[in-house]
């Protein structure tokens, strides 16, 4: 028999789910915290305003200590031998403290997030204060309130829905003493308004940007009399609501690219009004249409876009808790190097690569590098580089290989090329989620084939071979495809 406080032995996995808490909602939650949050978790089970039974402190501390273990090791039987030695398992008394434990930690986080939004704790003091009737204490604390909301940093929606809640307090309060006096009636008015219609048409443009990856179901209820509101009213000095009109009407308006003018101006005029978060959606959006642009022919369009990366990158737009996607990390490099901006191509690759993820920093690096020498014409040095891009990583290994391919054409290398087409055509049906990438390099391998194959002294088939190409909707390097057949 296994000493009862051991918990996870590695012979009892096998063991029926039903005797292991591994699937419930409880070892999810706990999941989710970090070292230093399960350390704070026990202060706050262990405070007597919060919790008062020694069971579920226990409870916690037997699943916490042992959480690097894994959850599918905990088995019931054993937690509950941990937590009540020498009893008898039941199961009924294990499930109330795990609920109990539950709930406990659901309060934590509540509390946490209230703790991390100080106006909307203020908010909340503020009510506290009004329903228990402290005039005096109420008075300061709502003049305390305004001043910070006044002095907030922050001018999106979300303000403006604190200030209705500020003026709501005081109406409130003032009704409570005097059905005449409604002070505060107006801005608290004025603010919901501000409030549902910057949100409204934030919902409208993230919609709008899931409609063009296939979901049409995303129009707001009273978004046409939200626009027909501001059509009649002049709310040019509310930034939460004149980003989102620009942005909206950059999407679904008349004059797209006159409003994309407006949106540009706007994230550089008002960009500190929000938060980084909300900033990055703005900038997609807008980065969005600009590759549409391009795509569409407008290369006038291709300046645009790297000026907001510029302008992203100085803000800090792109940088999630310390790191930059490896996927920005790239468009940022092809946007650069599409203008020809070797030197601030360059330095960004390094200046930036810090900020890549342990994971994929030292592929993405090596192949961001090398797009830089091939586009500069040094194919020695960023063949040299293809050779440290990791393997896991799929896209750069797919970019990498497409790479080469357009390196061993332009130095005429017929038997590398080959060989690296038959390799790359192996890859791609080896992997079975390329999704519209399998299409797109398929062709590629299939086109450049065919370019080997074409007599170039007969025109008829170069503009067959040009036509089909053109037709064809989903090829990678389809311009450069069509370059060769021009020369």
């Amino acid at each position: 028999m296994k000493n009862t406080k051991e918990i996870g032995l590695s012979e009892e996995l096998d063991l029926p789910n039903e005797i292991s808490i591994a699937g419930s909602k409880l070892m999810e939650l706990l999941g989710i915290f970090s070292k230093n949050e399960l350390r704070e978790i026990q202060k706050f089970l262990r405070s007597p305003y919060h919790n008062q039974r020694e069971d579920v402190v226990k409870l916690f501390e037997c699943l916490g200590s042992n959480s690097s273990l894994g959850s599918s090791n905990f088995l019931k039987t054993a937690v509950f031998a941990s937590i009540f030695p020498g009893q008898a398992y039941d199961e009924k008394q294990l499930r109330y403290i795990m609920s109990f434990l539950f709930q406990l930690l659901k309060k934590y986080l509540t509390l946490k997030e209230i703790e991390s939004q100080p106006l909307q704790f203020q908010l909340f003091t503020l009510k506290a204060l009004r329903k228990r009737n402290v005039q005096r204490v109420f008075d300061l604390e709502w003049q305390a309130t305004k001043k910070a909301l006044s002095t907030q940093q922050y001018k999106n929606q979300d303000l403006h829905f604190h200030l209705y809640q500020l003026h709501n307090e005081q109406l409130l309060d003032a009704i409570g003493k005097s059905r005449s006096s409604t002070p505060g009636f107006s801005e608290l008015s004025k603010e919901l308004t501000y409030y549902f219609i910057a949100n409204t048409l934030h919902q409208s443009c993230l919609g709008l940007s899931f409609q063009n990856i296939g979901n049409s179901n995303t129009k707001p209820e009273l978004l046409d009399e939200v626009l027909e509101y501001i059509r009649a009213n002049d709310l040019s000095e509310v930034p939460a609501i004149q980003i989102y009109y620009h942005c909206h009407q950059m999407l679904v308006g008349n004059e797209p690219v006159k409003n994309f003018q407006l949106l540009r101006n706007d994230i550089l005029m008002f960009g500190d009004y929000f938060p980084k978060t909300e900033l990055k959606d703005l900038n997609v959006i807008a980065l969005n249409f600009c590759i549409r642009k391009v795509n569409e022919g407008n290369n006038d369009f291709k300046t645009e876009a790297f000026e907001l990366y510029k302008a992203g990158l100085k803000k800090g737009v792109f940088i999630d808790e310390n790191q930059l996607s490896r996927f920005t990390y790239k468009n940022i490099v092809a946007s650069g190097l599409g203008l020809n901006e070797y030197e601030w191509v360059r330095n960004f690759i390094e200046e930036y690569k810090p900020f890549l993820a342990n994971k994929y920093r030292e592929s993405a690096y090596c192949f961001n590098l090398a797009l830089y020498h091939f586009k500069k014409e040094d194919y020695a040095s960023a063949m040299s580089l293809l050779q440290n891009v990791g393997t896991d990583d799929v896209l750069n290994n797919m970019n990498a290989r497409r790479m080469l391919l357009r390196i061993y054409y332009d130095l005429n290398e017929t038997e590398a090329l080959h060989s690296l087409l038959d390799s790359f055509q192996t890859y791609i049906y080896r992997k079975k989620d390329l999704g519209y990438q399998r299409d797109l390099y398929l062709n590629l391998i299939k086109y450049t084939r065919k370019l080997f194959q074409v007599d170039f002294r007969n025109r008829s088939q170069v503009d067959a071979l040009k036509h089909e190409i053109q037709a064809t909707e989903r090829i990678a390097e389809k311009a450069w495809l069509l370059d060769k057949l021009e020369h």
